[in-house]
């Protein structure tokens, strides 16, 4: 198993969603000291830890594990990243971002054409 690749993976969301080690260690009831090990792969956590983990950063488990998916690119944003991230949101809050979306696209579509 390469704990090396499961943990970027988890620096990846983590970053993705603006969160630091630290944030993240306080959600665990863990350390930012260990959650920075594990992102490297320089230790495993237990599987009720990759657990917490994927229920904090709403990924899958066979996501971390599987060697086959592509990793998350924090640089670029791609639509599956977008609806994850509308996905952790309330319902009201999507409202919104359904409407600043919309405005959004509408408006990089006008400058397109111009």
């Amino acid at each position: 198993m390469d704990f090396r690749s499961i943990g970027k993976k988890i620096a990846d969301k983590r970053i993705l969603l603006g969160k630091t080690q630290e944030e993240l260690a306080e959600k665990l009831d863990s350390s930012a000291n260990y959650i920075s090990n594990i992102e490297t792969g320089l230790k495993s956590g237990s599987l009720l830890f990759y657990i917490k983990v994927a229920n904090e950063l709403n990924l899958s488990l066979d996501y971390l594990f599987s060697e086959e998916l592509p990793q998350v690119n924090t640089e670029t944003a791609n639509s599956k990243e977008i609806i994850e991230m509308i996905d952790m949101l309330s319902k009201d809050e999507k409202q919104m971002a359904n409407v600043f979306i919309k405005n959004i696209v509408k408006s990089l579509i006008e400058l397109r054409e111009q």
